[in-house]
């Protein structure tokens, strides 16, 4: 529950909620999966159905792939680094979206529809996916009580993940506070070693979340006064 889509104050604000799609398989062309198809990620965003408020994801996109590996290692400079194309245009009207689709063969790609929640910049750093070395992230939803753990998540990362966050979306934090948790962030990883990490990472956004919000149950039961300051004695 701490990855509730709330407010500031940890209010639900009108349900808003971004799509994601991911495929791992035999290489396919991009278009396969987030134009061509008449329930392409791309066509959902204009017309989703399920969303309780509106029916656009109009907030940005974004598409990540990974290049098929040359088992000769003949481009090891390559090797595990993904690519990224991002817009805060909506994706039904992206020319060059389509344009890249029709050329672009990948066994391993991530496409993300926006629907900011109020307050949230719409900004191409704060697109999904995310990526740093070799890593790609995206995340649907939000972190509750954001505003006030902010920092916190912020203290834990070194110097180098903190500089590497370029928006202000927690989805993004959230991803770094991941990669503060990995042993090496060059290096290949098992896969214990990422869901131990992914594990850590929930658990610690949760623990902040907690602590926020019983916080936050504790202020809402003082008399208004004393919430701005002590009462005179």
């Amino acid at each position: 529950k701490g990855w509730r889509g709330v407010g500031s104050q940890g209010r639900l604000p009108p349900p808003t909620m971004c799509r994601l799609m991911i495929y791992r398989g035999p290489p396919i062309l991009m278009e396969e999966l987030v134009t061509k198809p008449t329930r392409s990620i791309t066509s959902q965003a204009l017309n989703c159905q399920e969303r309780r408020q509106g029916s656009v994801n109009g907030d940005g996109f974004g598409v990540g792939w990974y290049d098929q590996v040359d088992p000769r290692g003949a481009n090891p400079g390559a090797l595990g680094e993904p690519c990224i194309f991002t817009s805060v245009q909506p994706a039904w009207n992206n020319l060059n979206l389509s344009r890249l689709c029709r050329k672009i063969r990948s066994p391993l790609i991530f496409a993300h529809v926006r629907a900011a929640y109020p307050g949230m910049v719409v900004s191409e750093a704060n697109c999904h996916p995310f990526t740093l070395g070799r890593y790609m992230w995206m995340h649907n939803g939000g972190i509750s009580h954001f505003a006030a753990i902010r920092r916190r998540m912020e203290a834990e990362l070194t110097d180098e993940l903190y500089a590497a966050v370029q928006g202000k979306s927690d989805s993004e934090l959230a991803f770094a506070l991941f990669l503060n948790k990995l042993p090496s962030l060059t290096e290949p990883l098992a896969a214990g070693v990422l869901q131990r990490a992914m594990v850590e990472t929930l658990a610690h956004i949760q623990r902040l979340v907690a602590a926020a919000t019983a916080a936050g149950a504790g202020a809402a039961r003082l008399p208004r006064a004393e919430r701005i300051r002590p009462r005179a004695r």
